[in-house]
Formats: structure tokens, C-alpha cells, sequence
């Protein structure tokens, strides 16, 4: 990670946007599905002097269906 980030002045201002790939688009719901729940996507990227790195989270252990036993 520190060396895709290293490119980066800590002492410069850079532009940070955070991205959401929704369950549901346009909705609150925090997954879709049934049988494999779709729990989205959570983006970052990071912009200075032209260099734009983005990073991706992604649940470790995804969720639980209600109707699983």
C-alpha cells in the first residue's frame, strides 16, 4: 500500500472523492439478493499533479441472508 500511495506529496493539497456502488441503486439498502447477497462497493481515489490512485473495499466476510439457517 505505502508504495501505491508514494507518488503522493503529504504536504500538498490533492482532491479526495469517495464512490458507493449501492445494493439497490438510489436506495439505503445495504445488500440485494437472496441466495448471493450483493453488498456493493466502496471506492476511493486520491488526485495531485496528475497521478490519481483509487482503492476498493469490499466486505471480508459479506453478510448473512435473513433466510439462511
Amino acid at each position: 500500500m505505502s508504495s501505491y500511495l508514494y507518488c503522493f506529496n503529504l504536504n500538498s493539497g490533492a482532491v479526495f472523492t469517495i464512490y458507493a456502488d449501492q445494493p439497490t441503486p438510489n436506495s439505503s439498502t445495504a445488500w440485494s439478493g437472496i441466495t448471493t447477497p450483493d453488498v456493493g462497493h466502496t471506492f476511493i481515489s486520491i488526485k495531485q499533479n496528475g497521478i490519481t490512485r483509487v482503492l476498493r473495499f469490499y466486505p471480508k466476510n459479506g453478510v448473512q441472508s435473513l433466510f439462511s439457517a
